[in-house]
């Protein structure tokens, strides 16, 4: 082998093997919004995802809503709020995240057609508050790597998009 063909093979082998590796990570952090099906109603979910002081690890808040018309003049909204951490698992590209959820706060009220409201009612209307202030435990989603997390367990079905 002539000394030239050596040369360019060695320079070659490191700008092509530079050219595979990124330092780029795929960044949950922002608003994310969308819709889940859980146990036949449909909820509107907002979460918001803030990347801690350690790469990779992130915590935030989602809340999740619901509306019910009681009657032709009434209807019942109540939105849950969670607090959950999570660990990206890998720096880039599809996966499984895993959100350990604490189920932080409910709100209930029943809008009138006159556009006033009556705050509380949440037992009235079947909701168990006896798990609040808990741990909800680990809730899967599935992430593309770009913009979409996905739900598709026991309880809940649906997305949510980065904004």
């Amino acid at each position: 082998m002539k000394i030239s063909s050596l040369l360019s093979t060695i320079v070659f082998i490191p700008v092509f093997a530079s050219g595979c590796y990124t330092t780029e990570k795929d960044n949950l952090a922002g608003n994310w919004e969308g819709e889940f099906q859980c146990s036949d109603r449909d909820y509107t979910v907002t979460m918001l995802i803030k990347e801690s002081n350690d790469r990779y690890v992130y915590n935030g808040q989602v809340i999740m809503q619901y509306e019910e018309a009681i009657s032709s003049y009434e209807t019942f909204q109540a939105q849950f709020l969670y607090s959950f951490s999570l660990v990206q698992p890998m720096a880039a590209g599809a996966q499984d995240l895993i959100f350990e959820m604490t189920w932080d706060d409910i709100g209930c009220a029943t809008i009138l057609g006159s556009g006033d409201s009556n705050a509380g009612g949440c037992s009235n209307h079947g909701i168990d508050t006896s798990d609040l202030n808990t741990d909800v435990g680990d809730v899967e989603m599935r992430f593309n790597g770009i913009s979409r997390l996905v739900i598709d367990d026991d309880y809940c079905v649906g997305a949510l998009y980065k904004n």
